[in-house]
């Protein structure tokens, strides 16, 4: 009696990097760049005009992988949303830090900002995540006028959540690649 011989399943990056899946490191670095960029010129022009509040945003760099595991690197700490771009993007991922996110909440409520301190980082409360979800929507406003998709389409948001290291989309992202894109935003001290 035989049994038939089955070879070891091929590693998902290992393929992806020889069938040109994940692209070049070169040209990721500069997309993720670019669009560091784009959020650091724009997001607070936009920000300060809606909020009256200034920020700062810098960009820390990018890193490409599995969208799965990209997700699970953004940790717990954050508050994200499933997002798609007609005729850009029909999955990706918004996430903006809790501690930005508590620290804006009490800033709109009249702590100055001399008074504010970096908060403990919790998950965020319902009224919480719905400053999320403002913030977020200003965020897509950002990248959908830097991609400029044909049609001129709006980004569709879900509403955000807690992160648990997991997505709405994992079935439809299982498999793909992406690059998560860092940035660092400070208000106040």
């Amino acid at each position: 009696m035989t049994t038939p011989d089955t070879a070891p399943a091929m590693d998902h990056a290992l393929l992806a990097k020889l069938t040109g899946g994940l692209g070049d490191q070169k040209t990721i670095l500069k997309i993720g760049a670019d669009v560091g960029h784009l959020y650091s010129e724009f997001l607070p022009d936009m920000f300060h005009s809606e909020t009256g509040i200034p920020i700062e945003v810098d960009y820390i760099g990018c890193q490409s992988g599995l969208m799965t595991d990209l997700v699970r690197g953004i940790g717990p700490e954050f508050a994200v949303a499933d997002c798609s771009l007609r005729n850009w993007s029909p999955n990706f991922i918004l996430a903006c830090g809790n501690a930005f996110i508590m620290t804006l909440m009490e800033r709109m409520l009249g702590a100055l900002p001399e008074t504010i301190s970096e908060p403990e980082v919790r998950s965020l409360s319902q009224i919480e995540l719905d400053l999320a979800a403002l913030v977020i929507g200003r965020m897509a406003g950002v990248l959908r006028s830097g991609v400029n998709a044909p049609g001129g389409f709006e980004a569709a948001i879900d509403p955000p959540y807690n992160s648990k290291g997991k997505s709405g989309f994992d079935e439809q992202i299982t498999g793909q690649y992406g690059v998560l894109i860092r940035l660092k935003v400070d208000l106040g001290k």
